[in-house]
């Protein structure tokens, strides 16, 4: 009888540990598991939600009131440069106390970079992930009915936006323009389907395929 094949979930680093007894399905090569991973990773984004700035509403504003996390000095050079670079500009408000919050407003090229993220903390995607090599796999285990090989593999960023780099050199994407494209480690799951292994840890758990 026909046996169907499906997708599983999520890798945490642990899993890696341990023994694995012998596969009963043919170990997958290296160029497999690559294309695998590839499918899964390759042109997604990269984003980084900067620590030290505030949400903006849908008009691009945000009230930076007189507290200790929007006083800091990493705030304030995260602030000075959104404005040095002209994607925000600096205000005042009223407040009932006498001393007035800062505001901070977004310039139509601000919009452009925070852009589909206003009304939450700005979270900016500056990049695509690219995938750089395969570290390491494990022979196929057998867990729940389903086939599983785990990867360990290393990706690059690439396609860097235009307007990444100074704020890049500025510190404000927790990276520098000189550790932009260096590897960075990450793990999958894969699952033998029918067909072949694929990596669908993103999608939840495991769901019968029909072919």
């Amino acid at each position: 009888m026909k046996r169907s094949w499906a997708l599983v979930v999520v890798l945490s680093a642990g899993m890696l540990a341990g023994p694995v007894r012998a596969a009963e399905v043919p170990m997958p090569d290296e160029t497999e598991v690559a294309r695998a991973v590839g499918e899964q990773i390759d042109g997604t984004d990269v984003c980084v939600a900067p620590k030290h700035l505030p949400g903006f509403d849908e008009d691009g504003h945000a009230v930076l009131a007189n507290t200790q996390a929007y006083s800091g000095p990493d705030t304030r050079r995260q602030i000075d440069t959104l404005v040095r670079l002209k994607y925000a500009t600096t205000g005042e408000q009223p407040n009932t106390n006498g001393t007035p919050w800062q505001t901070l407003t977004l310039t139509e090229a601000g919009r452009e970079v925070f852009g589909w993220n206003v009304g939450r903390p700005g979270r900016l995607c500056y990049a695509k992930r690219k995938l750089h090599d395969i570290a390491l796999y494990t022979p196929p285990v057998e867990r729940g009915g389903f086939w599983i090989v785990r990867v360990v593999y290393h990706w690059v960023a690439v396609q860097p936006t235009a307007w990444s780099k100074p704020l890049l050199e500025a510190g404000l994407l927790d990276r520098d323009a000189g550790t932009i494209a260096a590897p960075r480690r990450a793990s999958a799951a894969l699952v033998l389907t029918q067909r072949g292994w694929k990596d669908e840890s993103w999608f939840g758990y495991p769901t019968a395929t029909k072919d």
